[in-house]
């Protein structure tokens, strides 16, 4: 990242062209990494529950996407951590 890079603010998209939203938007601080300070990392919970859309354009996929407050980042790794629930 370059060094003026402090918060990214991040959500998902039920299409590529990021015009279909998943979630809200969520903000969160970047954190240098421990052994390399080079590195930064966050985690953001979107904390939400969605239902895939009928007009899905992609089945089984969402997209990410990501803003800088301000400068540049390279994303080398995201996880995306999904719960299912059960309908009664």
């Amino acid at each position: 990242t370059s060094s003026t890079v402090a918060k990214v603010t991040a959500f998902l998209t039920w299409d590529s062209d990021g015009n279909d939203p998943m979630t809200a938007e969520a903000t969160n601080t970047l954190h240098n990494g421990l052994e390399d300070v080079s590195l930064r990392n966050t985690s953001i919970a979107l904390n939400t529950w969605v239902v895939a859309p009928s007009t899905q354009t992609t089945k089984g996929k969402c997209y990410l996407w990501l803003k800088t407050d301000s400068g540049q980042a390279t994303l080398k790794k995201a996880r995306l951590v999904w719960a299912m629930r059960e309908t009664v």
